[in-house]
């Protein structure tokens, strides 16, 4: 089949596209092309002989010559496909990086959940990833991890020895598939643990018939 064509606006950041693959011969796949060179795609656009298949795909490509699409066959030969929609986004970038909680305990074991990221993002069906980078806000980076879309300790926290203040700062990057990510410091809040004291055993000598007030102290108690 003859590739279809579509202008794309000066504007645009992302195409949107959905396409129907009707009944191909043959095992094949979907290429995009921008200006004459293939373009990454969001998703794997291949197909099976046989099937009516509508899939949908993301492409970020920027302002300039025609988007073209067009199918390939295993075995050769043309194919029949319809494209019911294209969308032109001119925003790209996510807009919000939400975390669901940020208060956890001191004293809890490293691996601690702290809670959940969550990313808001203009362009439909975009995947995102998280990480902790360097910028503003990045003070306590290494007192956490992210596992996934969760936020987690890295380490025991401690509010009086470490932030006496029970503040911790994170710095979140969230990008999505095409690797357009935006930036977000966290504060996190240690909840203080009312610790119990700590005390070693020891010796304390005194003259004999007389009165001894034991302290505190004499123990090693903290």
């Amino acid at each position: 089949d003859i590739p279809l064509a579509c202008a794309i606006p000066d504007d645009a950041v992302a195409v949107i596209v959905t396409l129907t693959v009707i009944f191909p011969p043959s095992d094949g796949y979907i290429q995009v092309y921008k200006g004459g060179g293939p373009v990454p795609t969001a998703n794997a656009l291949a197909f099976q002989a046989g099937e009516l298949l509508s899939q949908f795909f993301v492409v970020e490509v920027g302002p300039g010559p025609d988007l073209q699409v067009r199918p390939f066959l295993a075995g050769g030969g043309a194919t029949h496909f319809a494209v019911d929609v294209f969308a032109f986004n001119g925003s790209g970038a996510p807009n919000l990086v939400e975390l669901d909680n940020t208060t956890v305990f001191e004293s809890q074991p490293a691996g601690t959940l702290v809670g959940n990221l969550s990313t808001a993002d203009p362009d439909l069906g975009d995947t995102h990833t998280y990480s902790l980078v360097t910028g503003t806000g990045d003070a306590d980076n290494t007192k956490f991890a992210i596992v996934g879309s969760e936020l987690r300790t890295a380490v025991v926290l401690d509010r009086e020895g470490q932030n006496p203040d029970g503040d911790f700062l994170v710095r979140v990057r969230s990008a999505d598939n095409f690797g357009v990510f935006l930036d977000v410091p966290f504060t996190v809040i240690g909840a203080n643990v009312n610790d119990a004291p700590a005390g070693t055993d020891n010796a304390v000598s005194t003259p004999e018939n007389t009165d001894y007030t034991f302290a505190a102290a004499d123990f090693g108690f903290t």
